[in-house]
């Protein structure tokens, strides 16, 4: 009995002590997707590295300060040096200061070599790497292998390295199994540059990371997601490096960059872009680069060189200029092989001050700032979804915009500082943003937006919004980047969005809300069609609470789960009561099954239910709670699981 209690001694001793290191290594969580590792101090940042595969979510500034950085993660070793394989989401609080000098290794970055990692909303200020010897050298990570980079900024310093070298990442792949077999140097048809091979020193690379990193071929083909970069930038920076060297990305190896823009002065040998070094295998699209690029050879305003890649609306305006004469450079494009084609991209060659690309349409300035644009330019784009034109909307206040010399702005990468001047407010519970026009609505989509609160201030018509391309309202909010903020309608009417959907799932004004709450919300005249999860208000709204909507003269057509207001509702936390919908009215509203097997249609709800998959359900009696639920006047079509309410319900009190 005596040796049962000091062992359970001895246990409770053991939790206690690892708890406690534990809580002085970070400011509290337990390092999973539920609760995170939490980031406050310079300190607990640099204890990342303890825990390569963990979950963390930073809570305040940090400064680097005095720190002479090691980047978190290197390339596997027989010895038990481990990559970063984790999620690190910055929660776009400010990382200062970052500094490395003189490192003896390659993959130089806050992290070094990431794989299978998730980096997101991290933002960076003032960085000084100086690590001319290496490869792979990226302010964010030096290289990123079926990984992700969404989110993330990196604003004014100098980044020096030697191949490989990017704004935020040195090097991007997506490396499927078979790489194991069949090496990229054993392609004859590929030509590495004669200073650099590329291909040896990635063959080199993935060898020992086969060796050393236990599991990483056993997935099949379909389990390796494509690498990418999504909503990010990078302003303000003097990089510098040898071969394949680009404001964003250096390398790019059968991955994607999207929705990205460069601002920098690029410095190089040869590959040399204003975005991007060198592309291979990938797609780039809905992208730009003001950076001005200086090298001897395949140099180009926004790609150095392109190999079996796809680049589409995209534009460059910086100054390409040429260290020795070469036939290789381009206000776009450098060089291309035949079998990358360039759809919708263009430069200006006066800024750029050169006539010539290897793809890409030249314009003039006039033809390229708003004046507004020229007829032939920025064709099949897609503004207000994606772009929007740097022009003064005559409806709203003056001294906003222009914020970028006229040429196309990004809307999803408009700065914090922008939103607070063109919102009245402060984003925050007390001091909500005002929400008074379509172009308000239409700003919410910024990943910045999505967690903030917001007052409607006068009733919406979106007959204002006017596409040039595609003719559809991209849904605010995604299962990755969902809102999560605070909307009160104040009594006031968004009438007259037509045209929302497409082929993918979670169609509405809101494409996917969580941990959101609407008060007081009056939709009328949509017209929302989609596949599954298809409402007025959202798609897809989970642990979401509702109070007081309204839905009138609208119609709603999908495939699956097709609701008047949402249509699909799930409550995923079963700890906090917050799926509450309180007060619903949907009149003369169509709500429709549109294809053979329409299942799940619902006056105000297509389905609902608890997510039964969560650890923590266990089946105790946890629901979704539906009160005064007002349905008059609607058409419902469908052929399995049709209500005048809900379609299908699961775990829900009405």
């Amino acid at each position: 009995m005596k040796k049962i209690c000091v062992l359970f001694s001895l246990t409770l001793l053991i939790m206690f002590l690892t708890t406690d290191l534990l809580n002085a290594q970070f400011a509290g969580g337990n390092g999973t997707e539920e609760n995170p590792y939490l980031i406050e101090t310079a300190a607990h940042l640099n204890n990342v590295r303890n825990y390569m595969g963990s979950y963390f979510l930073q809570i305040d500034d940090i400064d680097l300060t005095g720190y002479n950085w090691v980047p978190i993660g290197v390339l596997p070793t027989p010895e038990g040096d481990q990559p970063f394989y984790g999620t690190y989401n910055g929660n776009n609080y400010l990382i200062e200061n970052l500094s490395i000098s003189s490192p003896n290794h390659d993959y130089i970055g806050l992290f070094g070599y990431s794989i299978e990692a998730e980096l997101k909303n991290i933002r960076l200020s003032q960085v000084d790497i100086d690590a001319v010897s290496a490869s792979c050298v990226g302010a964010i990570t030096g290289i990123a292998i079926n990984s992700f980079v969404s989110n993330c900024s990196v604003v004014s310093g100098s980044i020096k390295g030697d191949n490989l070298v990017g704004g935020l990442v040195g090097g991007m792949g997506t490396l499927f199994p078979y790489y194991a077999n069949n090496k990229l140097s054993d392609d004859v048809s590929k030509k590495a540059n004669n200073k650099f091979n590329v291909y040896s020193y990635f063959d080199e690379m993935i060898d020992q990371l086969l060796a050393n990193f236990v599991g990483f071929n056993s997935k099949s083909y379909y389990d390796f997601p494509v690498s990418n970069i999504t909503n990010s930038s990078a302003d303000g920076l003097t990089i510098e490096g040898n071969i394949s060297v680009g404001g964003i990305l250096g390398y790019q190896l059968h991955s994607d960059v999207k929705i990205c823009y460069a601002q920098n002065e690029i410095i190089g040998d040869d590959e040399v872009g204003g975005l991007i070094g060198f592309m291979e295998g990938s797609l780039t699209y809905q992208t730009y680069s003001r950076s001005s690029v200086e090298a001897g050879n395949q140099l180009g305003g926004l790609i150095g060189k392109m190999e079996g890649s796809l680049l589409e609306n995209s534009y460059s305006t910086g100054l390409v200029t040429e260290t020795q004469p070469t036939l290789y450079r381009g206000g776009l494009i450098g060089n291309k092989d035949l079998n990358s084609p360039v759809n919708n991209s263009y430069w200006d060659i006066e800024t750029s001050g050169i006539l010539i690309s290897a793809g890409g349409i030249g314009r003039t300035t006039a033809e390229m700032a708003y004046q507004p644009y020229g007829m032939d330019t920025y064709s099949q784009w897609r503004f207000f979804n994606v772009w929007l034109p740097d022009e003064v909307p005559g409806f709203l206040p003056s001294g906003v915009f222009p914020i970028n010399d006229g040429y196309p702005i990004l809307v999803n990468l408009i700065s914090q500082s922008t939103m607070d001047d063109f919102f009245e407010g402060e984003g925050t519970e007390l001091s909500p943003y005002e929400v008074s026009t379509w172009y308000h609505i239409n700003l919410l989509r910024n990943p910045i937006m999505l967690n903030k609160s917001f007052v409607q201030t006068g009733n919406i018509n979106l007959t204002g919004l006017q596409y040039t391309y595609n003719d559809r309202w991209d849904p605010i909010g995604s299962i990755s980047e969902p809102f999560a903020g605070n909307y009160n309608g104040n009594g006031y009417v968004i009438s007259n969005l037509q045209g929302v959907g497409g082929t993918s799932g979670n169609s509405g004004l809101f494409g996917v809300v969580k941990n959101a709450t609407f008060i007081d919300v009056s939709l009328n005249n949509f017209s929302v069609s989609g596949q599954e999860n298809v409402g007025t208000l959202a798609g897809l709204s989970i642990d979401t609470h509702t109070k007081n909507a309204s839905v009138s003269n609208s119609t709603v057509a999908g495939h699956k789960n097709v609701g008047g207001l949402y249509g699909k509702v799930e409550r995923k936390n079963v700890f906090a009561d917050n799926s509450a919908i309180n007060g619903v009215t949907v009149e003369n509203t169509s709500v429709t099954g549109s294809y053979s097997d329409k299942e799940n249609i619902g006056g105000v709800i297509g389905y609902c239910s608890i997510d039964v998959s969560n650890p923590n359900y266990n089946y105790n009696p946890i629901y979704i709670r539906l009160n005064d639920i007002v349905v008059d006047g609607i058409t419902l079509k469908g052929t399995k699981n049709v209500g005048g309410a809900i379609g299908y319900a699961y775990n829900t009190y009405i």
